[in-house]
């Protein structure tokens, strides 16, 4: 992802601080290693009359797309390298959606470690929950517990962690950096054939 323009992130940051989101969701995807996603999104919403801001928003970033629900439309942001470098430079420049921000850098940054660790996974899960709670979400389904029961009740957990839950009563993984998003080209943990 290109490096954006100081003046540009300064707006970015306001617009998506008043119209915006910074989303973490959980989500089924059967061809993950644990059967769910983390999905990072950055999106921001105005009226359809209103397009043409979002499509030059498009083009500063330089990614994304564009949707549009009825008399709305919507920028999103969903590829994780774009999400984690655009929020890396937005970041500074965030006031009321920074705590968001941090944490889904940190998820993002932790994700390929978790490939290897369900405990980790889970743990990544809270912290979508924590970006949840940050943004009031009302219409989440999915959270962290319900993925932590699935994995911890179902056998589609690699077989290198055999008794998870001797390991569930562990404390919870120190953070690890990847450093920069290595790594980290999809919050999906696909499973290798």
């Amino acid at each position: 992802m290109k490096n954006i323009d100081r003046d540009d992130l300064i707006y970015l940051a306001g617009l998506i601080d008043g119209d915006g989101s910074i989303v973490a969701q959980m989500v089924r995807r059967s061809d993950c290693v644990y059967k769910f996603q983390i999905r990072c999104t950055v999106q921001i919403t105005q009226l359809r009359k209103r397009r043409h801001f979002l499509e030059n928003i498009k083009e500063i970033i330089g990614y994304g797309y564009i949707r549009d629900r009825g008399n709305i439309s919507d920028y999103v942001l969903t590829e994780t390298r774009c999400v984690y470098s655009f929020l890396k430079q937005l970041s500074p420049f965030l006031r009321m959606k920074k705590k968001q921000a941090n944490l889904i850098l940190r998820i993002i940054e932790q994700l390929p470690s978790s490939k290897n660790s369900a405990l980790l996974f889970i743990e990544l899960c809270r912290i979508s929950d924590q970006v949840a709670e940050l943004n009031d979400s009302k219409k989440r389904t999915m959270t962290a517990e319900i993925v932590a029961n699935e994995l911890l009740v179902n056998v589609a957990i690699p077989p290198i962690l055999v008794d998870i839950r001797q390991q569930a009563a562990a404390p919870a993984p120190a953070p690890i950096k990847a450093g920069a998003g290595a790594g980290a080209e999809d919050c999906c943990q696909r499973v290798s054939s």
